[in-house]
């Protein structure tokens, strides 16, 4: 990527209604003129074409009827269809109404595109207050904007506006998002293209279909082999009321009373764990240890250096996303090596958002063996022997490992599942053969989904190409 060199003067900071000097506004407002898209048609800002929809606020608690939600947790990136809707008359935080919206954006985030086109209007829709309801104001189709929206030049513009203190707080202000230029495109190719994303839709429509989730997959493995019916784990897990006997108060060390560490769908996986022939504590196979927070008066380093930091916000199924590795200076990881993560380490996250688990190849990330530093919300799982990874990597990703970890969390402010409580934690303790026959049941599975989902991502840059070709 070629330097951009240009002055900033501090009249320059009247653009921004929150006074920004930072060149990646300058840039955008300055010398872009919030201009993102090249095209041989006359451009408007987008709040031309939308408007800000004034949307109540609902606290949270018991609801006086039932809505549908939107949580952004349960949507895809950059897809644009809502998704995973949930039907509630109980609120644990407090949602917009956005019922009556053509478009919804979520300001949280948005380089990840949570962009939607409203579809839902069968019943009352709530959503989180980072999610700002638009109504479209007739010059160009909702289909239309929701694709001008989640277009490659769009996304990219939005990495120039947002602001926050974290990259998990990273937000788009609304006010400034509307200035942003898009075409005005003519009535004529407005039709000719919604005729031709809508095939492509269609086609979309087929081949995500035949999608399953990779942990499903994961989890309908390891439920056939263990015998766990699972369509009757997930009904039982849904079940807020039921009986407890206080004798089992006691079957803990820690005489929990939590409702969560009790919970009536957890008796088939108890007695699925128990079998000692087959299954051994977490502790006996793996060392374990913690992480580190970044001490007060430090903070990450505002450029390269050869150190990183891994954190729960980096990683999700696929693994650990290196470009969102935040660094560190020399100077704050002298004092923090001790908390180095290596190759052939595992890590789950025990603070918040529970089990979210990371196999660690510094080689893949480009770092050096000892230069990966493991925050204090991970929990480091060494190997004490030889394991087959990828059945691993597999187990801990399912439902098997995930109910343990949400049966022993402790909860004050956030949930937090301290390392005294692994030692409550079972892996299966499988021969190689099982091993490697779970392995390669699952990763076939996996193959045939990932040419499936390339299919998908191939149907989708047609309607990026068919915008660029008739703008």
């Amino acid at each position: 990527m070629a330097v951009i060199t240009f002055d900033s003067k501090l009249k320059d900071m009247a653009i921004s209604i929150h006074c920004r000097l930072d060149e990646k506004y300058q840039y955008i407002s300055k010398i872009k003129k919030w201009e993102v898209f090249t095209s041989k048609f006359n451009q408007l800002p987008l709040g031309y074409f939308i408007t800000e929809m004034n949307s109540k606020k609902l606290k949270k608690g018991m609801l006086q009827k039932k809505y549908k939600v939107l949580n952004i947790s349960d949507q895809k990136q950059n897809d644009g269809i809502i998704r995973n809707i949930q039907i509630t008359d109980e609120i644990g935080s407090d949602k917009s109404i956005l019922t009556g919206s053509d478009i919804l954006i979520s300001k949280l985030g948005m380089t990840r595109g949570y962009i939607f086109k409203n579809t839902i209007k069968d019943m009352d829709l709530l959503g989180s207050t980072e999610i700002i309801p638009y109504v479209n104001n007739g010059k160009m189709s909702t289909m239309l904007l929701k694709y001008i929206l989640l277009h490659p030049n769009m996304v990219n513009s939005y990495s120039y506006m947002q602001t926050g203190k974290t990259p998990s707080h990273l937000r788009v202000n609304p006010i400034e998002l509307l200035r942003v230029l898009i075409p005005v495109i003519p009535n004529e190719i407005q039709d000719k293209l919604e005729k031709e994303i809508t095939i492509i839709e269609k086609n979309i429509s087929k081949l995500e279909k035949m999608i399953v989730e990779p942990k499903v997959i994961i989890n309908k493995v390891f439920a056939d082999k263990f015998a766990v019916d699972k369509k009757l784990y997930n009904n039982e897990k849904n079940r807020k009321h039921f009986n407890v006997p206080l004798c089992r108060v006691a079957k803990n060390d820690h005489l929990r009373m939590s409702t969560h560490f009790h919970h009536v769908s957890l008796n088939k996986i108890d007695k699925v764990v128990s079998d000692k022939n087959k299954w051994i504590k977490l502790s006996k196979v793996f060392k374990l240890s913690g992480g580190k927070r970044i001490p007060k008066g430090f903070s990450y380093s505002n450029s390269n250096t050869d150190y990183r930091y891994l954190r729960p916000a980096e990683v999700d199924f696929g693994g650990i996303q290196k470009q969102e590795l935040k660094y560190i200076s020399k100077e704050l990881y002298d004092g923090l090596k001790r908390y180095s993560i290596h190759t052939g380490d595992f890590c789950v996250s025990i603070v918040g958002t529970l089990g979210k688990v990371a196999y660690i190849d510094t080689k893949i990330l480009g770092l050096k063996k000892d230069n990966l530093i493991l925050s204090e919300n991970f929990i480091k799982l060494k190997p004490k022997l030889d394991l087959n990874t990828d059945f691993m990597i597999y187990y801990l990703n399912s439902f098997l490992f995930e109910a343990q970890v949400n049966r022993e969390y402790t909860i004050t402010s956030v949930k937090k599942l301290g390392i005294d409580k692994w030692d409550y934690i079972m892996i299966p303790n499988l021969d190689e053969e099982e091993q490697s026959e779970i392995v390669t049941n699952i990763r076939k599975k996996l193959r045939k989904q990932k040419l499936i989902i390339e299919r998908v991502n191939q149907e989708r840059m047609k309607i990026n190409d068919l915008i660029n070709d008739n703008i």
